[in-house]
């Protein structure tokens, strides 16, 4: 085969309906892939940067000034633990973890303002204890918000510290562990601790943990879709 009919059957080839076909489906494909990349990437950015949202100044005051506003001392309603939102509390739903909130109420623990929530599902039943400082408190020793005690004192250790939230346990309470990070402790007791207790221990240690871990300055663009992508990760998204 001389060198022109090579190349006038490779012309041919080139000009095939089918060949032309597989490779426009090919080059369509690849641009959805790109586009949905970017559309990823974009999406990670975006949540890598609410993470950073600093915090307000005064937080504490605004908190203790807040729970001394809505909750008093006694029970709590629905629309009362949403303005505890709005003053900076977390008073978490955990409705991802299938836990339907059945009460909730105002306290004090080791002179702390505190609110307990107690979720139930399927047989299991967990509270919760989310307490902050007061203004101006600092050093305070991670206080167990079911004993009002010291985690020492209770023969807690720290079980975990994944990024900056550090867990207490122990093994004669295995039902039963602290969350500190900054200056929000959470204490959780479950009726069944394999259940659901695990979950929302590392649902909250990773809440904080970001919380943490914002930066005074613009963090670099890669940090944010990094940060970004692991909070999707956790949230079932499939990469």
């Amino acid at each position: 085969m001389t060198a022109a009919q090579s190349a006038c059957r490779e012309s041919a080839a080139g000009r095939d309906p089918k060949m032309l076909d597989r490779r426009s489906h090919a080059l369509a494909a690849a641009g959805a892939v790109a586009a949905a990349g970017a559309v990823l990437l974009g999406g990670a950015y975006i949540a890598g940067s609410i993470l950073e949202v600093p915090a307000p100044a005064g937080a504490e005051a605004a908190m203790s000034a807040g729970w001394e506003e809505v909750a008093g001392d006694g029970t709590l309603t629905a629309d009362q633990l949403q303005q505890l939102r709005a003053h900076g509390w977390s008073c978490p739903e955990l409705a991802d973890l299938g836990l339907t909130l059945e009460s909730a109420r105002s306290l004090k623990v080791n002179g702390r303002p505190a609110i307990e929530m107690t979720f139930t599902a399927d047989g299991e039943r967990l509270m919760l204890v989310e307490q902050h400082p007061l203004p101006g408190e600092d050093g305070q020793p991670v206080i167990n918000g079911v004993t009002g005690r010291p985690v020492a004192a209770d023969g807690f250790s720290a079980a975990g510290s994944p990024a900056g939230a550090a867990v207490f346990g122990s093994d004669e309470h295995p039902g039963r562990k602290v969350v500190a990070a900054g200056s929000v402790t959470y204490t959780f007791e479950s009726s069944l601790p394999v259940k659901s207790l695990p979950r929302a221990v590392e649902e909250l240690s990773l809440l904080e943990s970001a919380r943490l871990a914002r930066a005074g300055a613009d963090p670099e663009p890669m940090e944010r879709i990094v940060r970004g992508l692991a909070m999707f990760t956790r949230a079932g998204w499939s990469l």
